[in-house]
């Protein structure tokens, strides 16, 4: 398959920025969640850091994939390659929110799913499906939330590496154009853009999660080479948009701004800055932590408030705590946990080649058959040509 004149479009192989600023998004979605143990609520907007986690990923998938894709990677393994870069955090953070629900079951906890809709809950969200069939009071994934960005996020990549021959600018533009009265819609009507995390509001999730990947796609392959903003200035917007107050009657105005234009401008701000020496480190261990962190820290604040409160600790040493110790839990989980795990699974789900036959096993074929045979030689020089072309080195 060709590549699209629409694809091409230049940009570096890093995105130190980009890294950063997920890592930051990702842990103003923690201290949102958090905001029993903390006292109060000091992101009143850190759900909006959704739209960017989309059109983040609709960007980097499109740099990581596109030119892949269009070299012959099957949909189908793009699929695969994609649900094993997210099962192992994700199934722990499942497994997390089933311990979750044990303790509460066994502490006679009103608010306690019943065992038999527990044990449904986690075989159907450990399968990457959602829970909401089994209670959980609407939640579509009532073992970790949260995790229903994800399998938005995996259900579009799946549309991406299926569909990726008839995705072209004009119809990206269709598509994130064709969400966007739904994205307003479903924000006015509720109030919030909050939305996606149970069965009422997922029409609105998915309208988020159209729109945004959309968006990203069309960042990277349009070449939106803005302005380079020092990475400082770039992580305090995103603190800032996140962290706004905004009074309730413009909540769905500021929102919605958010998600149509404040999300794919930081998108493009990002791709473009260019940290200093100083700060690519800081950037890189930022992207490292992010999904980690993302993945798991729903059951790990239902599990760590209780204690929290019960020692009466200053809500400072609360947020220090739950932050550095998420931040190191992530490290010690993609080098002890998630790593292993994918590349064992990557190995497992890999399709060995088949054995070469030897030579002093095949018989000798007669002149006569290799008359009959005037394909065997074309067909030898196709298969060289497959066997040149190599791996192709972009990851993501």
């Amino acid at each position: 398959m060709a590549m699209r004149q629409d694809a091409t479009a230049t940009w570096d192989d890093r995105f130190p920025a980009l890294d950063a600023m997920r890592g930051v998004a990702a842990l103003m979605v923690v201290v949102l969640h958090a905001s029993r143990m903390l006292a109060g609520q000091w992101v009143p907007g850190g759900y909006l850091a959704v739209d960017l986690f989309f059109a983040l990923s609709g960007f980097v998938i499109a740099h990581a994939y596109d030119r892949r894709l269009a070299d012959g990677l099957p949909g189908g393994r793009f699929l695969l390659m994609r649900a094993l870069r997210f099962w192992p955090l994700y199934a722990l953070g499942v497994a997390l929110g089933l311990v979750h629900q044990l303790m509460l079951v066994a502490t006679h906890n009103p608010h306690a799913m019943p065992l038999a809709s527990l044990s449904i809950a986690a075989t159907l969200q450990l399968a990457f499906l959602p829970g909401a069939l089994a209670g959980g009071a609407g939640n579509l994934f009532p073992l970790n939330a949260p995790s229903w960005s994800l399998f938005l996020e995996l259900m579009v990549n799946a549309a991406f590496g299926l569909c990726f021959a008839y995705l072209t600018r004009a119809r990206l533009i269709a598509v994130a154009a064709a969400a966007v009265p739904f994205l307003i819609l479903a924000a006015f009507h509720a109030g919030t853009l909050d939305l996606g995390a149970t069965t009422a509001t997922l029409s609105g999730g998915m309208a988020r999660m159209l729109y945004a990947f959309a968006m990203g796609i069309l960042i990277h392959r349009g070449g939106w080479h803005l302005p380079a903003l020092p990475l400082p200035i770039l992580l305090a917007l995103v603190v800032a948009a996140l962290a706004a107050p905004v009074p309730g009657g413009w909540r769905p105005v500021y929102d919605t701004a958010f998600a149509l234009i404040g999300s794919p401008l930081l998108v493009a701000f990002g791709a473009t800055s260019r940290p200093v020496a100083g700060e690519t480190r800081a950037a890189e261990w930022l992207g490292l932590i992010s999904y980690p962190v993302y993945a798991i820290h729903r059951p790990l604040i239902d599990l760590a408030t209780p204690i929290a409160e019960g020692l009466h600790l200053p809500v400072i040493l609360r947020a220090l705590a739950l932050l550095g110790g998420l931040a190191v839990a992530a490290v010690l989980l993609d080098r002890l946990y998630d790593r292993p795990l994918r590349k064992t699974l990557a190995r497992l789900t890999t399709r060995r080649p088949e054995r070469a036959v030897p030579e002093i096993a095949r018989p000798a074929a007669s002149p006569a058959r290799l008359r009959r045979s005037p394909r065997t030689a074309p067909v030898a020089v196709r298969a060289g040509r497959v066997g040149r072309r190599g791996p192709a080195t972009v990851s993501a």
